[in-house]
């Protein structure tokens, strides 16, 4: 299996490459460490845009949670949003194969 890690978009190579398991290509939650381009909205639009071309390798999972108003860059890392809504990332996103603890 491949897990392509800071890869491009997908250009559907899934057909040709039964084995590529992800491809990055996506902004997740490892900006939280340095930009606010991470919110609510954009976890929201993702099923609808970048998870038609196949699946990510988003980092879903962040529990140190701040509403938007509240978010600062700091350590330790934040993500914006709820807990509930990180935990039902793991159901929306298709990550075949990425195990998360």
């Amino acid at each position: 299996m491949v897990n392509f890690h800071g890869a491009m978009k997908p250009t559907g190579m899934n057909r040709t490459w039964p084995n590529q398991v992800t491809r990055e290509g996506i902004l997740g939650n490892e900006y939280n460490k340095w930009s606010q381009r991470v919110t609510p909205e954009h976890k929201v639009t993702l099923p609808f845009t970048r998870f038609l071309c196949g699946p990510a390798d988003f980092t879903p999972g962040g529990f140190l949670n701040r509403q938007p108003a509240g978010f600062q860059i700091a350590k330790p890392t934040q993500v914006q949003g709820t807990r509930a809504a990180e935990l039902a990332l793991f159901v929306i996103y298709e990550q075949p194969g990425v195990l998360r603890v």
